[in-house]
């Protein structure tokens, strides 16, 4: 009888141990923020957006450079929407004050593998938040046939 209680006491003892092992904890550094946004393509409505960002750095003919790469993810279609994708770029060392747009570019999906490039009369402003995000406008033409607009962009309160 001894026996059995002993052994019906362990075996709890390592469920209960195994349950706990196993329990899963957040990771803080996991977690992605997300900021608004919009833009209006070709003369239409302003289309909703989540907003990401990350940063990366390249070295190019020998010169290190910091880039900060900005998504708008259509909100209604969260998987499958539209896409666009704003890089900033600056020397290394740089403070954020020296980012300047290095390309604007629209996919029709998430897949990213149907994209324009926006690359005459683009401009964009990007400034740091008290937050320490990020907000920018942007605008943007594809000469490409047939023409096309991106206008009113913004984004705002987006963090790495």
């Amino acid at each position: 009888m001894n026996l059995r209680l002993l052994t019906l006491l362990l075996l709890a003892t390592t469920l209960l141990l195994s349950t706990l092992g196993c329990s899963k904890k957040e990771d803080p550094d996991a977690k992605v923020t997300y900021g608004t946004g919009s833009y209006a393509l070709d003369g239409g409505s302003p289309v909703n957006c989540q907003v990401s960002a990350s940063t990366s750095s390249r070295s190019t003919a020998g010169q290190q450079y910091d880039y900060l790469l900005v998504t708008l993810q259509t909100a209604s279609q969260p998987t499958t929407g539209a896409v666009v994708r704003l890089e900033f770029g600056k020397p290394a060392g740089q403070p954020s004050t020296a980012y300047t747009l290095a390309s604007l570019l629209y996919f029709t999906n998430s897949s990213l593998s149907v994209g324009r490039l926006y690359s005459n009369n683009t401009a964009a402003t990007l400034t740091e938040t008290s937050k320490g995000g990020f907000a920018g406008t942007f605008s943007g033409t594809d000469f490409s046939t047939p023409n096309s607009t991106i206008t009113l962009g913004t984004f705002t309160d987006v963090r790495l």
